[in-house]
């Protein structure tokens, strides 16, 4: 069982786990069964909406023993060209990474910003999901979107800056 992320662990960056990933942005309804089935349903196909060109290595083949994750920009953010020039001026070379648009899915934040399939997104191997979230908050800042999405394929979680 992995362990939860709590704000301590990650200095500063403030991160909340998405448990429910609704393409609305959506809590889970009070309703009948029939509406939290459906609404469930949703949100499992939303989280598997993401592609990535390259296979992320298992962990036993991970340089570093970790998978990484997948950061992810609202639609209207960012420059790619912005991005690779932020990660070579801070030295985040060792990494392999790849930027395009791995996110086929759709999702609201609570700012109203949107993520879909026009968003940016920057896969990255062999991080831990403390240095996945440094980056994505560094990145974050350099570019002042209005936030961002990350997936952590270390835990299969999905978290939110907030």
């Amino acid at each position: 069982m992995s362990k939860r992320i709590t704000e301590n662990d990650l200095d500063g960056c403030h991160f909340r786990e998405i448990k429910n990933f609704s393409p609305e942005g959506k809590c889970m309804p009070n309703g009948i069964g029939i509406q939290r089935g459906g609404f469930l349903h949703e949100c499992k196909k939303n989280r598997e909406a993401f592609e990535i060109d390259q296979p992320v290595r298992p962990v036993h083949n991970a340089t570093k023993g970790h998978q990484g994750g997948i950061i992810v920009f609202s639609a209207d953010a960012v420059d790619d060209s912005l991005v690779c020039d932020c990660l070579q001026k801070n030295r985040i070379s060792p990494i392999s990474y790849s930027v395009g648009n791995a996110f086929r899915g759709q999702y609201v934040g609570s700012k109203s910003e949107i993520y879909n399939k026009d968003s940016m997104t920057i896969v990255v191997h062999d991080l831990t999901t403390k240095e996945l979230f440094r980056l994505a908050k560094m990145l974050s800042k350099a570019q002042h979107p209005t936030g961002v999405i990350v997936k952590d394929l270390n835990t299969k979680r999905i978290y939110i800056d907030y």
